[in-house]
């Protein structure tokens, strides 16, 4: 049996926010379900002196190793590898479609001697034989060190019954140290008393968006069983009096069947709980399912929207119809789901006709509520980040600079991304994009960039 240490630090933003570390958790549990022992370390919320005494006890350290945390997870393993050199260190899992050690493996395993092993795409199974003491060049879905070489084996086969991986190991976790973000009440629940559950029904996307590097970190779309799903609720419901859920699913609801199971279950069980998905347009789109989903629990639906410009949604290779879209949005908000918008603003194929389209399609669908990515984040592993690095925009060592993360202005400014997305907040069209290139904006946008720049450098 070995002993595990599971360690989370900080990123661009507070990870905290986004709840306990589920992808920590998901390997947690299965280890632990295979005889092994585990414990967390979340340095989101928890200040946990690191030192001899503190790391002697575990046989392996994993870290949670992503683009947007990758500065601090390096002084965490600068640290660990200076009190003790022979302690092995383990990088990788998975956050949303971030898997630094999936996409950059290699030069992420150059440039950061201190770690010893690279996890690459799914990550339970190849822990396992891991924790097993199975020889390292044995294990598929690593890279690791054999002296001064760096070996990558095959990749791993990912697993289609999630089922298989067990639950999260929520035993790990203090849930009074996470604080719910929500306010409102749902089901007879205060939203705002408990924060938010991250729970997952299922792994991967059915689609290959230009932007995002699921296809490259999960493979392939799968999901668990909803008596599976729902046992894992109940356990959180009735164990540690949770009732407010999330799921972190990037694709609910492409197995309706499914759902439809998770759903009757919960109605059956007679348990109170309101919870939020996250889905595609062209996939939580059947008003019988989100009809049964309502009448569960689910109070707010995250769609992946970025656009109302039919020509960008085909540019990021979105494969979905405006037409199609605005009908499913309209009846998401006639069943009084509160609908969330999740908007990608100044692509490098964005202008003021596409601008002035997304903020009619905006005031014609009313979404509740709607976040803004000001331009496409170049992520490792996406086509647009390929793209970036072929013209020389960008190449791997940007990520050993201190830099949060790279926004692509390679043909719109970040100037004009800032008046594109200070538009669509304020539902004002452009009809001059010259007009906007005035004093007062300049001022806003240099007051913005302060902002972000006392946020990243000086309050952390």
């Amino acid at each position: 049996m070995s002993k595990i240490l599971f360690i989370r630090t900080q990123g661009e933003k507070n990870f905290s926010l986004n709840g306990p570390p589920l992808e920590l958790l998901e390997v947690a549990g299965y280890l632990k379900k295979s005889g092994h022992e585990t414990e967390l370390l979340d340095l989101t919320v928890e200040k946990k002196e690191i030192d001899k005494e503190f790391i002697s006890d575990f046989d392996y350290i994993l870290i949670a190793y992503y683009s947007l945390n990758r500065v601090s997870a390096r002084q965490i393993i600068k640290k660990i590898k200076k009190i003790n050199a022979k302690k092995i260190i383990i990088a990788g899992t998975v956050f949303n479609n971030d898997s630094h050690t999936t996409t950059v493996w290699e030069h992420t395993m150059k440039t950061v001697p201190g770690i010893d092993v690279c996890l690459i795409g799914e990550t339970e199974e190849t822990m396992l034989d891991i924790a097993k003491g199975k020889p390292l060049n044995e294990i598929d879905g690593i890279a690791f060190r054999n002296g001064d070489n760096i070996i990558k084996n095959k990749e791993r086969n990912v697993t289609d019954n999630l089922d298989t991986f067990g639950m999260a190991d929520w035993s790990l976790v203090d849930f009074s140290k996470y604080h719910s973000f929500l306010c409102g009440t749902y089901n007879g629940i205060d939203l705002s008393k408990q924060a938010p559950v991250p729970i997952r029904f299922s792994r991967g996307c059915i689609g290959a968006c230009k932007y995002c590097a699921l296809w490259w970190v999960w493979k392939k779309w799968r999901t668990k069983s909803g008596n599976h799903m729902f046992a894992e609720i109940n356990y959180l419901y009735n164990n540690f009096g949770r009732n407010n859920f999330d799921f972190r699913d990037d694709c609910f609801g492409a197995d309706k069947r499914e759902v439809e199971v998770l759903c009757d279950n919960i109605i059956k069980s007679g348990i109170k709980i309101a919870f939020s998905v996250s889905s595609r347009v062209d996939i939580l789109k059947e008003e019988s399912l989100l009809k049964k989903l309502k009448q569960a629990g689910c109070y707010r639906i995250f769609y992946g929207i970025e656009t109302g410009s039919q020509r960008i949604l085909d540019e990021f290779n979105k494969n979905i119809d405006k037409g199609e879209m605005i009908k499913t949005l309209k009846l998401v908000k006639s069943l009084g789901f509160e609908l969330h918008a999740l908007m990608i603003i100044g692509s490098s194929a964005e202008n003021v006709e596409s601008i002035n389209e997304t903020i009619d399609f905006l005031n014609d669908v009313k979404p509740d509520s709607v976040s803004f990515a000001g331009g496409v984040m170049l992520i490792p592993g996406t086509a647009y980040y390929q793209q970036a690095k072929n013209s020389g925009y960008i190449n791997d060592d940007f990520w050993l600079s201190n830099k949060s993360y790279k926004i692509d202005n390679s043909k719109n400014s970040q100037f004009k991304n800032f008046i594109f997305v200070k538009a669509v907040k304020e539902r004002k069209k452009i009809e001059n994009i010259k007009n906007e290139y005035n004093l007062n904006n300049y001022f806003m946008f240099g007051l913005s960039n302060l902002k972000s720049f006392i946020s990243a450098n000086l309050l952390k």
